[in-house]
């Protein structure tokens, strides 16, 4: 299960993407625009979900079109769904600390997910700052796969060579008895 997750998280990651597994991602909160309901420094779990069933009140995380953070995530919660003249839906956001809304709107298709869980925990933060450099990915998630495939190979090397061994006893059985047998028919 772990060389599982492992995998799963390091194809996501060398296609660019952000991991996820199960369908929830965790994001770092970098500012304090979500004070005091989720502080700096805080790890929020979000839960991919269809932007249909999202509510005015939840809290989501979504790739902002804002250019002084283009592309990047980001977590406020949202202030009220619009559908424009041309029937597009998007989503107006705020953070909870911001006195105005985002001047930029929040398409379905940018919608990462809801927040469904958020923690603040030192040593967790520190430990996904960690994972994210990347001497604590290969560290987190490489070395323990090459661990268990090292593991994998040396068992299937021993299963191969019991099951040699197995094979090689039968036939030395039956050479054997094939020699008792002719033994057998010259003495008589």
């Amino acid at each position: 299960i772990c060389a599982i997750i492992c995998m799963n998280v390091l194809i996501q990651r060398v296609q660019g993407k952000d991991a996820s597994f199960l369908g929830f991602r965790i994001y770092h909160i970098l500012t304090g625009s979500m004070e005091p309901t989720i502080q700096t420094g805080t790890n929020v779990l979000v839960k991919e979900i269809d932007p249909d069933k999202l509510k005015v009140g939840d809290i989501i995380t979504f790739t902002s079109r804002d250019s002084s953070i283009y592309g990047s995530a980001n977590t406020h919660r949202i202030l009220s769904i619009v559908t424009d003249e041309n029937g597009e839906k998007y989503f107006v956001t705020k953070g909870d600390a911001n006195k105005v809304a985002d001047s930029v709107r929040v398409y379905p298709e940018d919608v990462k997910g809801k927040v469904v869980f958020h923690m603040r925990a030192s040593g967790l933060t520190m430990f996904y700052k960690f994972t994210c450099t990347s001497y604590g990915f290969f560290t987190v998630v490489m070395l323990p796969l090459m661990f268990v495939c090292v593991l994998v190979t040396r068992d299937f090397k021993r299963q191969v060579e019991e099951f040699k061994q197995e094979n090689d006893q039968k036939e030395a059985e039956k050479s054997e008895g094939g020699k008792d047998e002719e033994r057998g028919e010259k003495t008589e």
